[in-house]
């Protein structure tokens, strides 16, 4: 009788307990209410302000589709969330957020023009929760842009002969985020606003500039004039902006028409053209069948016009879809300092006006490089950018036969009118494995070239990339980095053969390659030699040759046929010993 009295007692307990709860959730909830809500395209304001109401549909060119709640009652540490369905019904975003103070206010929840162009037109629908529970259910009209080719503005401070800001999409294919970012831009600085869209249907490998089946640069080049016709803008002052593959795109038109760019700023882009004719084209600018009997390549007029690089600082992660281009550095980051690097070093070469910025921008990675470089970007390009007072190149002198040592030479000018006073090299870092100070130091006079060779033996060939960065200390004691090169180490064996301690010298030519590649090496005794290729997953694709051949200098030809592109390894061995091992890049 007391076990189940006790029993009993418990199970009223916990649901008085529970019907408080239930009781104090529902007064909670019950307290919340919504007063108004509007639709409206304005930003926000301080203080709850009522927006004035969207009138007709919501289009691409509205800065964002708002919905702003009036609401009471609002309890500090609770949940609100907006949700946008597209005309299908499906879901694409979402927002949720929390205050920390009670409030009677209101909130703005708000969805990109991309996101809505993305999605589809026709109407659309739109819910508030509060604590979970639904409190707002409501439709609008997104109305549907058809086809474009480009989009374009021109602000009320635009006179005809002003220039023309071309900003180029990602490969995320988002031609209005990139309106919207730059519009600003083109407000506060008088010009026209061109922003092209290359669909992915059409423009695949936009990026590249030209290929095989697209000229990307002549599509563009067809957007300018339709606007200078329409306009009077001025088709020879072209401002050049874009992000990753953007970015890629406009170095890519800045190489094949230099003529017409003023300033070109190019943000994280995932692989580059370097100038380089021992490259072939995307990676340098050696010729192919893709590029077009007219483009020139002049690297003269290219160094002429004013370039800046941005990579975010956290812009460290390598895609798997980008290692193709490995050679060129590891990260963003590295290939953005090799490629500034060999543009500087052109400069110094050829007694030219340096042309090239990097920065690095504080607190960013990849994504959202637009809003948070946005400063960087519009001063850089529309504002007087001087340069800085020290610039400096890497030049690597390398034996083609070795990779065991090298000498890194050292390019380094004062650029300041006034002097830069006692300029020292402070440090060498090469890859994990070498780091080195020095006490090389000189005075920093106005248009001085100060060089210096600093020879280097590898001591840890565990990294197949190598990056050199060097590092200078003004006479305050400030140190910055000058741009870095890239050493790719090849891996390589000596025979394993007590009549010689000689190294194998073995390599192909070209590489990266596209259809056909030599393979070279000295046999130092006649030998059974064996040349395979094999896949970055370890298998055999082809064994070359796998005969015997007599001592001296051999040079094997081989046809990839209808091999795709991408990273592949060679092998030789000699006497069923394999005596060395490299990596090759096979660009189609």
């Amino acid at each position: 009788m007391n076990h189940s009295f006790r029993t009993f007692t418990k199970q009223l307990l916990r649901l008085c307990i529970l019907f408080v709860i239930l009781i104090g959730l529902h007064k909670s909830a019950a307290a919340f209410a919504i007063n108004q809500t509007i639709y409206t395209s304005e930003n926000p304001q301080n203080g709850c302000v009522q927006p004035t109401p969207k009138a007709g549909a919501f289009t691409i060119y509205d800065y964002r589709m708002r919905l702003w709640v009036d609401w009471t009652g609002y309890e500090a540490g609770t949940y609100y969330r907006y949700e946008w369905y597209n005309p299908s019904g499906d879901s694409v975003f979402s927002y949720q957020n929390k205050r920390n103070n009670d409030s009677d206010g209101c909130s703005w929840g708000s969805i990109t023009p991309q996101k809505l162009w993305e999605n589809g037109s026709g109407e659309w629908t739109v819910k508030f929760y509060y604590d979970n529970v639904l409190y707002f259910t409501g439709t609008f009209l997104f109305e549907d842009p058809g086809d474009f080719e480009y989009l374009s503005y021109q602000p009320e401070s635009f006179e005809p002969g002003n220039g023309i800001l071309i900003a180029v999409h990602s490969a995320s294919y988002n031609p209005v985020d990139y309106y919207h970012l730059c519009k600003p831009m083109a407000d506060s600085n008088g010009v026209m606003l061109l922003v092209p869209y290359f669909s992915e249907a059409d423009w695949l490998g936009y990026n590249k500039l030209f290929t095989e089946t697209i000229r990307a640069d002549t599509q563009l080049i067809k957007m300018i004039d339709t606007i200078v016709m329409e306009t009077g803008a001025d088709s020879t002052t072209l401002y050049l902006y874009g992000h990753s593959s953007g970015g890629q795109f406009v170095h890519r038109y800045l190489f094949a028409h230099p003529e017409n760019v003023h300033r070109a700023l190019m943000s994280a882009p995932g692989w580059w053209t370097f100038p380089r004719e021992d490259w072939l084209f995307p990676f340098g600018i050696g010729y192919t069948e893709v590029v077009p009997d007219e483009i020139e390549f002049d690297l003269d007029a290219i160094n002429a016009v004013q370039k800046k690089v941005i990579v975010g600082e956290f812009d460290t992660l390598w895609p798997a879809n980008l290692e193709f281009a490995r050679f060129q550095g590891i990260d963003r980051q590295q290939k953005a300092a090799h490629w500034v690097n060999r543009m500087s070093l052109y400069s110094f070469e050829n007694s030219l006006e340096h042309s090239v910025r990097y920065e690095i921008i504080s607190n960013v990675g990849h994504h959202n490089m637009g809003t948070a470089a946005f400063a960087q970007i519009e001063a850089f390009l529309f504002d007087d950018y001087p340069a800085p007072d020290v610039l400096g190149s890497i030049q690597i002198n390398e034996d083609m036969d070795t990779t065991t040592s090298l000498t890194v030479d050292l390019f380094i000018q004062c650029q300041a009118a006034e002097g830069c006073g006692q300029i020292a090299i402070d440090t060498i870092i090469i890859g994990d494995d070498y780091e080195n100070y020095f006490d090389i130091e000189w005075d920093g006079l106005a248009g001085e070239i100060q060089t210096a060779s600093i020879p280097y033996t590898f001591e840890n060939n565990s990294e197949e990339v190598k990056f050199i960065s060097c590092r200078i200390k003004d006479s305050n004691g400030n140190t910055s980095d000058i741009s870095g090169d890239v050493i790719i180490y090849q891996e390589t064996t000596a025979v394993e053969n007590k009549q010689t301690d000689t190294d194998f010298i073995f390599r192909n030519y070209p590489n990266p390659f596209q259809q056909t590649t030599q393979f070279r090496y000295d046999l130092p005794k006649s030998a059974l030699v064996s040349l395979s290729v094999y896949n970055l997953s370890g298998q055999l694709v082809e064994t070359i040759i796998n005969i015997e051949q007599p001592d001296g200098k051999h040079t094997i030809n081989w046809n990839v046929g209808d091999l795709d592109s991408g990273m592949y390894f060679y092998q030789l061995t000699v006497n069923q010993k394999v005596v060395a091992r490299r990596k090759m890049i096979l660009l189609k």
